[in-house]
This record gives C-alpha cells, sequence and structure tokens, in this order.
C-alpha cells in the first residue's frame, strides 16, 4: 500500500475506501530517512526514491545544536557528551554509529540526573542512549574504560568549542533579560 501512495498518490484501502491524492499536482513530498541502509529497502521501494546523502554534523556543529536543544545542560556536561559521542565514533565494532537524535536524548537524560563524576556504572546505565543492537551495547561495554578516559583527558577544540557556544548564548539571555 504504501508503495502505491509513493507510486501514483493514492490507495485504495478495503473499508475505507480511497485514501490520498488523485491529482498528481497536489502530491505531498514525502522524505524517508534511511540512515544510509538503502540496500536493506525492497528494490521496488528504492525504485521510487531519490536519494540525498547528508553528512553528519561536525563535533563543533554539534557542540552548537545540543546548546540549543539542551540549554539547561552545564558547559562540562554539555563537553562530556560531545567526548564521549566523539569516541564512540572512533570505535570499531560499533555498527550503528550514535547520531545527533542520541547525543540529544543522552544529554537530556543527564541534565536530570547532573551526574558529578562520571564512573563506568553510570555510562554503563545509560548506554541504552547510545547502542541501539545489542552487538553494539556489547561492544559499548567493552569500551567503558575508553568512554571514561575520552571524558577525563582534555579536549582543546571541543572545550573551546563549548566555552564560546555557552558564552555567547549567555550573552544572548543577557540581552534578552535587558531588553524586557
Amino acid at each position: 500500500m504504501l508503495l502505491q501512495l509513493l507510486g501514483r498518490g493514492w490507495a485504495r484501502v478495503p473499508r475505507y475506501g480511497d485514501i490520498g491524492i488523485r491529482d498528481g499536482s497536489h502530491w505531498p513530498v514525502v522524505i524517508l530517512l534511511s540512515n544510509d541502509i538503502r540496500h536493506d529497502l525492497s528494490p521496488p521501494l528504492r525504485s521510487r526514491c531519490v536519494y540525498s546523502c547528508l553528512e553528519p554534523p561536525t563535533p563543533r556543529e554539534e557542540v552548537r545544536i545540543l546548546r540549543a536543544r539542551v540549554p539547561l545542560a552545564s558547559p562540562q556536561l554539555l563537553a562530556d557528551v560531545v567526548k564521549i559521542i566523539n569516541c564512540i565514533r572512533g570505535i570499531g565494532g560499533v555498527t550503528d554509529k550514535p547520531g545527533l537524535r542520541e547525543s540529544i536524548d543522552l544529554l537530556t537524560a543527564l541534565v536530570r540526573y547532573e551526574p558529578g563524576t562520571w564512573s563506568a556504572v553510570l555510562i554503563d546505565e545509560h548506554l541504552c542512549f547510545l547502542g541501539k543492537r545489542n552487538k553494539d551495547r556489547a561492544n559499548l561495554q567493552k569500551g567503558v574504560a575508553r568512554l571514561l578516559q575520552a571524558i577525563r583527558l582534555p579536549h582543546p577544540d571541543i572545550d573551546r568549542w563549548v566555552e564560546s557556544v555557552c558564552t555567547e548564548s549567555n550573552s544572548t539571555l543577557e540581552e534578552t533579560n535587558d531588553q524586557k
């Protein structure tokens, strides 16, 4: 039925009748996100799609996005999450690397918890945000020490970007308060 909707804009559904739009000039644009699993999709579905690739955000862009999406996160927590995600993206054996959505979810969860110190137990409790497959979570559990090391070691670029973004957002907040 999805293929009929994509191919001709409408489909006949038993008990409901026709759904969709028959006039091709009014068809909506449908965007399917596949996380680069194009070859896992069926050939009929692939034949009805136009493909484009969006590069994931750089760590610098991710800092800005995370700060905008989770403004209550402390600068230190923001930097720590970006360091963790950056480290995981470099670990081999993890099929589904965490994306921006996972970064936002992890940071949101940690803001509620606000860890004072990082531990293997804390990271292990939050691996559900980072590994979406059992094999990926198992590989991440083996690499918890590496993730802890990534958090503890200074990363000059990430630390500078976080400082810049937090200073920038604090200035904007102060200007907004002054205008009120």
